[in-house]
């Protein structure tokens, strides 16, 4: 038979081992403490007015500050001021219509300085019937770099830095959309370098390359507030003028586009020169289309090297368009 003392100290060790409700509640609010702290994304809570209640340590790393600089303060210190209304505005109405949102979009560290991020956020109730905001934020300013690099490959040429056929092709069909051909006409440069094979044959192809190069830089100095730029594919160069008034526009920039080929090019200590044939086409008169319009320009471009080259023709002859002025009146317009 057991001892009474016996029995009386198994007792209290065994209630020593009992866990009362409040001690096993804390022990888990502890543990998920120490996850979110050490979690390797950023986390915050912030009320209905969107002030900062919690954040984790990586969520102070992620934007340089301390606990104790974020807490109490509006979560509007870490958003760049173009966009800072907007995002209050967004906060306000999650709380009013709460869901499960994910959003991208550029914040700003205690530096200054802007970074990406991706933004999970989920509405819930405290404990003490307060609305709040939980989210988690991810830094993705790699992959948006990433992005944008490889959409720059996309759109780009490589060798010259210019816009390439893709580019140029979806501006052009963006134009034809925004155009309204009752008010201003577009057009169209189609540009080929004369006689480009026989640098490439008697020089070799880098000394081509770099010729390129340097017609492409000559071509961005010409005068034009308003026109797109795109090495289209080999030695050919295309420009689009969205917005022409009169065809005094556009034969001005033909002109100024040939001025460039006046001096010649040094090329791998060679002196090379060039001359350009060019051919414009212009909507509404040659398509209204991009097909058909790169069609018409390259026609003329054709045309321009059939009457000797280093020169420039339109699809349609500039006696059939005149000004901008007979244009709009022959659309019940005026100027």
């Amino acid at each position: 038979m057991r001892k009474p003392n016996r029995i009386k100290q198994n007792l209290i060790k065994n209630h020593k081992k009992i866990k009362t409700p409040f001690q096993l509640l804390k022990r888990k609010y502890d543990k998920l403490e120490i996850i979110c702290d050490l979690a390797p994304i950023g986390l915050c809570i912030v009320d209905e007015q969107g002030v900062f209640e919690y954040v984790n340590e990586f969520y102070c790393k992620l934007y340089g500050y301390t606990e104790k600089e974020l807490l109490k303060n509006h979560f509007s210190i870490i958003i760049p001021p173009e966009i800072k209304n907007d995002l209050i505005i967004q906060h306000q109405e999650f709380m009013r219509n709460p869901s499960t949102t994910t959003k991208e979009f550029k914040v700003v560290n205690k530096n200054g300085i802007q970074f990406s991020v991706m933004v999970t956020s989920i509405y819930f109730i405290d404990k003490d019937n307060s609305p709040k905001k939980a989210s988690y934020v991810i830094d993705i300013t790699e992959r948006k770099k990433t992005e944008e690099d490889f959409r720059y490959l996309a759109y780009h040429d490589l060798l010259t830095e210019l816009p390439n056929r893709k580019y140029f092709t979806e501006a052009l069909k963006a134009a034809i959309e925004n155009s309204d051909d009752s008010i201003h006409m577009l057009a169209i440069m189609f540009l080929d370098l004369d006689k480009f094979k026989h640098v490439n044959d008697i020089f070799g192809h880098s000394a081509g390359d770099l010729l390129l190069q340097s017609v492409s830089n000559r071509l961005k100095k010409v005068p034009n507030n308003n026109y797109t730029l795109a090495r289209f594919g080999g030695d050919e160069f295309t420009i689009l003028l969205p917005e022409v008034y009169h065809i005094e526009n556009i034969i001005r920039t033909a002109e100024k586009v040939k001025e460039q080929f006046e001096r010649p090019f040094f090329i791998q200590g060679r002196k090379v020169f060039m001359t350009i044939s060019i051919g414009i086409s212009i909507s509404p008169y040659d398509g209204n289309d991009s097909e058909s319009l790169l069609r018409a320009a390259d026609i003329a471009m054709y045309n321009a090297k059939s009457f000797g080259s280093n020169n420039y023709q339109f699809y349609t002859s500039p006696a059939n368009i005149t000004s901008f002025t007979e244009f709009a009146l022959e659309n019940g317009q005026h100027p």
